[in-house]
This record gives structure tokens, sequence and C-alpha cells, in this order.
């Protein structure tokens, strides 16, 4: 079968070093050059775009304020991932390894920040800090059933705060 294969490099000319490498292949006709140049372009999205941030967390890390709102399509009941990378480790491409520290849903938004309750927040694992990284889950299959035992915890554990 016949194929491509895309070779691509940015490279920043002020700092003399490559910014991103990506070797893509695909099999097929007709697309795959396409396809090919469609996986870069998520990679280089994925690799600069502004990526939505923790700015402020209250009550111990029960709650967390988000850097994107109304204004960027988040709304209350949007599920949200907390995350931060894991600079001493990457996978086979080279790329930093991410980290979940968390998960949520939007409480509520103004129009440039939105408030996130912190699933399981009592947990151990779960480290939501300022700073940290967050992905809007968009994907109705990729949304976990909340636990509906977390605000009832959180209440008993403020109480003894």
């Amino acid at each position: 079968m016949k194929g491509t294969s895309v070779d691509s490099r940015f490279y920043d000319v002020k700092a003399r070093k490559t910014v991103l490498s990506k070797n893509i292949s695909a099999e097929g006709r007709g697309d795959a050059m396409d396809r090919s140049l469609s996986q870069f372009a998520q990679s280089f999205a994925d690799a600069f775009e502004k990526k939505v941030r923790v700015i402020q967390t209250r009550g111990n890390g029960m709650v967390a304020r988000i850097s994107r709102g109304l204004a960027s399509g988040v709304n209350p009941g949007i599920e949200v991932e907390f995350y931060e990378f894991d600079d001493t480790v990457s996978d086979a491409d080279g790329m930093r390894v991410r980290d979940t520290v968390g998960r949520g849903g939007v409480l509520e938004c103004n129009k440039d920040s939105a408030w996130v309750e912190v699933d399981d927040y009592y947990l151990p694992s779960v480290n939501v800090g300022q700073g940290d990284y967050v992905e809007i889950i968009a994907d109705p299959s990729q949304k976990r059933a909340r636990n509906p035992f977390t605000r009832f915890f959180a209440r008993v554990k403020a109480l003894f705060n």
C-alpha cells in the first residue's frame, strides 16, 4: 500500500533551537498527506496554544478558579481535568508526560474565569494547586459520573477544619 511520511520542524531562529519536531506517516491513497498534515496541525496547536490554568484555589483545594469562562464557551456543568507535566519523564516521541492531579465540575462562570468544584479533593492522590493545567472535557464519552458523596464528605471535613 502506498503512503506518505511528513517530517516537519519548527525552528526558533533567535533561540537557535528546534521548538517542535514531528514525523508523521500515513498509509493509504488520496488523503494520506491531508491526514498527516492535520495530525501535525493538532500537535502544533497542543504545543503552542495558550493553556487553561488554575489561577486560585480555596477551601484547601475544594474549589479552583480557572482562566477560562463564558467567553471561551465554559458553562456550569462542564467537566474538567487538572494536570501537570512531569519534566523528568518523556514519552517515545520526546514529549513531556502529563500527570492527572484531579477532576471536577464547573459550578459558576463569569466572562473570563470559572469556579470548579474538585471531585474527591480529600483523597491523597488529588492535589490541585495554583498553576496546574486544565483540560475542558468536551467529549461526552470521556465524562464520568460525579461522585455523589463528594459534597457530603467536603462538608463533614470542613466542620473539623
